[in-house]
């Protein structure tokens, strides 16, 4: 007769090797991915949009037209916006401006409201074509490694720094 032990214990050892092979999968994983979120701030900070319809981009709160965004240079009208997370398509009627606040603007707000529809009387929009994320300073404006690498250590020093 043969022990039952005699016929787990192999089966429960290679459980505990699967187990612990989990492990320490799971926290080299770990390990790698915190590495990589380190690195967001730099790859986020290249990204710009392409206006296409402008149906996916925040007209106040993405970097879609020159270096900064609209709310952080305009926070006097972003503050009474009537929808601050609004799209670009929906702040246009046809080929008009067509922003909407909260209330009506006041006297000190009247240069800023002119100031901002200057700014956006050079932009141009393409309907038939969607939003794009364009990376970079790259002629096609997509991302590749190497231009990430060039980025990062062209800058600082966290390729130095890589694990």
């Amino acid at each position: 007769m043969v022990s039952l032990s005699l016929l787990t214990g192999p089966q429960k050892s290679q459980q505990m090797h699967m187990e612990a092979y989990s492990l320490v999968h799971k926290s080299l994983s770990r390990c790698i991915w915190k590495s990589i979120s380190k690195l967001w701030p730099d790859f986020a900070g290249n990204v710009t949009f392409r206006v296409g319809n402008g149906s996916h981009i925040k007209f106040w709160k993405d970097i879609w037209f020159g270096d900064t965004i609209l709310g952080e240079e305009f926070p006097s009208l972003h503050l009474i916006a009537a929808e601050p997370n609004s799209t670009i398509a929906s702040n246009r009627s046809y080929d008009i401006w067509d922003l909407r606040f909260r209330r009506n603007l006041n006297d000190w707000e009247l240069n800023d409201i002119f100031a901002l529809f200057a700014k956006l009387q050079s932009c141009s929009f393409s309907p038939q074509e969607l939003d794009r994320l364009k990376w970079g300073n790259s002629r096609k404006g997509h991302y590749t490694v190497k231009e990430g690498y060039h980025n990062l250590s062209s800058r600082n020093s966290m390729i130095d720094k890589w694990p």
